[in-house]
């Protein structure tokens, strides 16, 4: 049971996959209404920030074990 959900726990926190999730329920949702337009830029934003080199850096350094955040 734990080897299964080991694979499936990294896919589900993958900032891809949230982004994907977010992009599936905007498209859902009527592009017209403001939630569903909300809904498309939050998606947009969240994968901006999941990728940016002041995001990513300190989080690799965290889970590499680094002191410092170079």
């Amino acid at each position: 049971m734990f080897f299964i959900i080991s694979k499936i726990v990294p896919v589900i926190i993958d900032p891809m996959f949230v982004f994907f999730c977010l992009f599936v329920v905007a498209a859902v949702r009527r592009p017209k209404s403001g939630r569903g337009r909300s809904g498309f830029v939050l998606a947009i934003l969240l994968l901006y920030c999941a990728s940016t080199p002041v995001v990513v850096n300190p989080l690799f350094a965290l889970l590499e074990g680094q002191k410092s955040f170079e």
